[in-house]
């Protein structure tokens, strides 16, 4: 049975897929710097457990020990984060990744997948943005990714299997209004759930390619169990759809309105933060090419679960 290491294995993404890997028979070993308690449904289902720091180059190469595959998804993720916290922001992302790409290298991974980030594209006039365009860093964050990106092909031109994905903004069950990803999703519902007005910084029109986790990881796993060579160092995993922040405010506010009659609540608008652009997506042709992969979960759809979901979470 092959056994995948996932870094960042407690965390959001981390968690949805070691569930994928777990259903589709992996043997799935889990690594990250919070605890994952023994009760924990993920350790139930059989996923081992070793508790490091990705900056710690022995712990992750223990912890890889066995394993066919890693996917690596440990990282300081917010932007805002990293502006505040660039040294740490580094830190992390970079050494950390380099860690894993030594120890894969050392151990002869067959498959080795990290996450990357469209924002390592900073603010594009051409849509969908597609993997050929020129990179540029707006925050520590992007830069970071950017690092890891040439850190992975120069891992590839020395004989190991990796591909950097650049993840657009993914959402979905489980998500941390914290989250670097698509936070904006987790702190909308909250709000509107309480009947308190949300904050939209910006006048909402900008726009975002929102991907929910259930595509991410489906795309993960299928590459995962690829028997060939990836065919490319870097993909994006998007739906190639642009939505505005304010169309995702009133699909969570119509919804709750209609189905729980709440009142319908106006937002509140501040300035655009630092580091923000104004509009993403990316196209998908790339991936597409590499495996057979298309997302499922339209916008509506997966805001609806979501919703749903904090609803039983708040009941229960």
């Amino acid at each position: 049975m092959a056994r995948v290491l996932i870094t960042g294995g407690a965390g959001f993404i981390g968690r949805h897929c070691a569930r994928r890997f777990v259903d589709q028979g992996w043997d799935v070993t889990l690594f990250d710097y919070a605890p994952i308690e023994d009760d924990d449904p993920l350790v139930e289902s059989g996923c081992a457990v070793h508790i490091g720091d990705v900056r710690d180059q022995q712990a992750v190469g223990l912890a890889m020990q066995g394993c066919d595959a890693v996917v690596h998804l440990a990282a300081l993720v917010s932007v805002q984060e990293s502006i505040e916290n660039p040294d740490k922001t580094m830190d992390i992302n970079v050494r950390g990744t380099q860690n894993v790409l030594g120890a894969a290298q050392r151990l002869g991974l067959a498959h080795a997948i990290f996450a990357s980030s469209a924002a390592v594209y900073g603010e594009q006039e051409v849509l969908p943005i597609i993997e050929a365009t020129a990179l540029e860093s707006l925050s520590p964050y992007g830069e970071s990714k950017i690092i890891n990106e040439r850190d992975v092909t120069n891992a590839r031109n020395q004989g190991l299997n990796a591909i950097a994905l650049r993840f657009f903004n993914v959402y979905g069950p489980g998500q941390s209004s914290s989250s670097g990803y698509a936070s904006l999703i987790p702190l909308f519902i909250g709000k509107l759930i309480q009947c308190e007005r949300p904050t939209i910084f910006g006048d909402g029109m900008q726009t975002r390619d929102f991907i929910h986790v259930k595509d991410l990881t489906h795309a993960i796993v299928k590459l995962a169990s690829l028997s060939k060579p990836f065919s490319f160092p870097v993909a994006n995993v998007a739906t190639q759809t642009q939505t505005s922040v304010l169309d995702v405010y009133q699909v969570i506010n119509h919804h709750l309105v209609t189905n729980y009659e709440l009142p319908s609540i106006e937002p509140m608008y501040s300035v655009a933060r630092p580091g923000d652009i104004m509009h993403s997506f990316g196209s998908i042709s790339r991936l597409q090419s590499i495996i057979e992969w298309q997302p499922q979960v339209g916008l509506e759809e997966g805001l609806s679960g979501l919703i749903e979901h904090q609803k039983r979470s708040d009941s229960t």
